[in-house]
């Protein structure tokens, strides 16, 4: 628990101090941050790059931890398997996600435009695609869900409690439903590989097709302008088939022994 706790707290921290950062640079350069928002975002932003590597810095230097009778590894073994699969569904979750939670008509217009601020900024991008998920998992999936399984709390337990917190951080009730059903999908692929390697990979798979879906918004709003029932009904199916993968899962260990 003191793990899951201090892994919390140092994100916490971390995005604190990135705001301060940035709030400081705006002031700095004689701009208001409630009249630029966009240009604050992208502060934000880069000053997160420098913060995630830090807080990744901080958190890999871990043991193993011992979870029942198997241990969960923090190194970053290259299980083919595993991360394509976990890849794959991650990209399924996000296509059923936005399909059967399109009828629900959430406005994420406001966040989508900050994050299309974001990606104008070289450091926002890299932070975007490669260190913000790096250090999500090492705090959610790694620190959060791992330091819970290693105090014995039922697996499913500890997946839905990780998965509500990778929610309530993202701040915003648009964001917040994908976010706990992904968050559930990566950690059953955290428990089900014994690795976060595969768990990276998919958020960063996930945070690349988010990108790519703004780039693109043509294909988004084709999609979502299906018939409600269609929407649900495929969403629904997709998701399925995303869970039915990672389920598909073992550790590297044990498929070679």
């Amino acid at each position: 628990m003191k793990r899951a706790i201090l892994s919390l707290a140092l994100f916490f921290a971390v995005q604190m101090l990135a705001a301060l950062a940035a709030a400081a640079y705006m002031l700095a350069c004689g701009k208001e941050i409630l009249a630029d928002t966009d240009a604050f975002a992208i502060a934000v932003g880069n000053a997160l790059l420098f913060g995630n590597i830090f807080l990744v810095a901080i958190l890999a230097v871990r043991p193993l931890r011992r979870v029942g009778t198997h241990t969960i590894t923090n190194r970053f073994l290259f299980d083919r398997r595993n991360i394509i699969l976990s890849a794959l569904a991650i990209l399924i979750l996000a296509l059923g996600e936005t399909m059967f939670l399109a009828p629900l008509g959430l406005d994420d217009s406001d966040t989508e435009r900050l994050f299309a601020a974001m990606t104008t900024s070289p450091l926002c991008l890299i932070n975007i695609i490669v260190a913000g998920p790096v250090a999500e998992e090492f705090v959610f999936r790694r620190g959060m869900l791992g330091g819970l399984l290693a105090r014995g709390i039922k697996p499913w337990v500890a997946v839905f409690a990780s998965a509500l917190c990778f929610a309530a951080v993202h701040g915003n009730l648009t964001q917040a439903p994908p976010a706990f059903i992904s968050g559930m999908l990566l950690g059953i692929v955290y428990i089900r590989s014994r690795s976060l390697m595969p768990c990276v990979v998919a958020h960063i798979a996930n945070n690349t097709g988010a990108l790519l879906s703004l780039a693109y918004p043509a294909m988004e709003d084709t999609l979502v302008s299906q018939h409600p029932a269609v929407l649900l009904g495929g969403g629904l199916l997709l998701a399925g088939i995303a869970f039915a993968l990672v389920f598909r899962m073992k550790p590297y260990a044990d498929r070679n022994n």
